[in-house]
């Protein structure tokens, strides 16, 4: 059996290479007083072009092979995709099962205060850095106007990685407590508020 021809075998090999990786790592930033989950993020870009691709460019393709690339060892970059999607909604699921929204109801000015301090620094931040790159000219295309460059700019640096912030609330066992579900109900709220600029500047007909 070819293994650089046979996307399954190809597949496996991405898992074992994957979950060593983050096993490792994790428990390295384990020692060092760290989330887990922040390690295991680590060991992904280890493992791209900016370790692993640097010292060894060549097997770092074939194991990881980019978008462009050709044979069977492509193909088994969708299925890892989509297994990632899988287990990222599998993850967000069981989170949503331990939520306890009544918590929010009874902390509603908490809530409130949370989710406006983490989105208007960004905001107010974000939009200054898009301002003065289109500006400096380059970064941005001929039909944005500097008002769709400043709300983009300012809409991306205010969405959070939800995620990894219930993951690493998971590993320190504060998922379930009123302060871990006060954070998850801001990060929420902050990440629509975000989501829903980055649509409407992002929308065709806007310029961009």
């Amino acid at each position: 059996m070819n293994l650089a021809y046979n996307p399954s075998v190809h597949l496996l090999l991405q898992l074992v290479v994957i979950l060593s990786a983050c096993l490792l790592v994790g428990r390295l930033f384990r020692r060092f007083g760290q989330p887990q989950a922040v390690g295991e993020m680590v060991a992904g870009v280890l493992l791209g072009p900016s370790l692993f691709g640097a010292i060894a460019p060549s097997l770092q393709q074939h194991i990881f092979p980019g978008a462009d690339a050709a044979g069977g060892a492509a193909a088994s970059m969708p299925i890892l995709s989509t297994l990632s999607h899988l287990g990222l909604a599998l993850y967000m699921f069981q989170v949503g099962l331990q939520f306890n929204a009544g918590t929010l109801t009874s902390h509603k000015r908490l809530l409130a205060a949370v989710a406006t301090a983490g989105i208007v620094v960004p905001v107010i931040l974000g939009g200054a850095v898009g301002l003065a790159l289109f500006n400096l000219g380059g970064y941005f295309g001929s039909r944005v106007d500097a008002w769709q460059a400043s709300v983009f700019l300012a809409a991306s640096m205010s969405i959070s990685a939800f995620p990894m912030l219930a993951r690493i609330l998971s590993e320190t066992g504060t998922l379930q407590s009123r302060l871990g579900t006060v954070v998850l109900g801001a990060a929420a709220t902050s990440d629509a508020i975000a989501w829903c600029l980055l649509a409407f500047v992002a929308t065709p007909g806007s310029g961009s």
